[in-house]
């Protein structure tokens, strides 16, 4: 089985640069610390944060610090992300940027990404396939594979349609 990332909300420590700590995967794998430093630099490079890698995380915008800690994540060259509300409390712009990195980052490292969101939305602009859960206890309603060119409000009202009818 291979390597997986996870990646829940944003989680980054406030007495270390937001970078230092990318380093705990790759030392972890006892990798030389010449080795840790070109990963470091290369995801700083990636995520376009370079100049901020000596910031504190009270220095970053929401955006960044969504970067920060999925690029964490990414140290460890996982197959498997799992991103659990990766754009919950962004405003609308910054959500629109984050989307765009996450689908290029699918697209460039040919990642499985397991996006778990209660935003219809973003399931849609971010999944090539959707998996619709009930309520507690959680059952499998429905599952949706979305095809290239997206309706996004058809199938808004298709995914509410049959969250509704799970219900029952």
């Amino acid at each position: 089985m291979g390597r997986s990332g996870s990646y829940s909300k944003t989680i980054i420590y406030s007495m270390d640069e937001c970078f230092g700590k990318y380093r705990v995967g790759p030392i972890n794998s006892n990798r030389k610390n010449s080795e840790i430093h070109h990963i470091v630099q290369n995801l700083l490079k990636e995520i376009n944060m370079k100049k901020f890698q000596y910031n504190y995380p009270h220095q970053l915008s929401g955006g960044m610090k969504q970067k920060v800690s999925i690029a964490r994540c990414l140290a460890n060259n996982p197959d498997i992300l799992l991103m659990d509300e990766p754009s919950n409390s962004l405003d609308y712009f910054t959500k629109r940027r984050i989307y765009d990195f996450i689908l290029n980052l699918w697209k460039k490292k040919n990642l499985t990404i397991l996006l778990v969101t209660h935003d219809i939305e973003d399931a849609l602009r971010l999944s090539t396939k959707i998996i619709i859960l009930s309520d507690r206890p959680a059952k499998i309603i429905a599952t949706l594979h979305l095809e290239d060119d997206r309706n996004i409000p058809r199938l808004k009202d298709k995914i509410l349609s049959m969250i509704e009818k799970g219900k029952d």
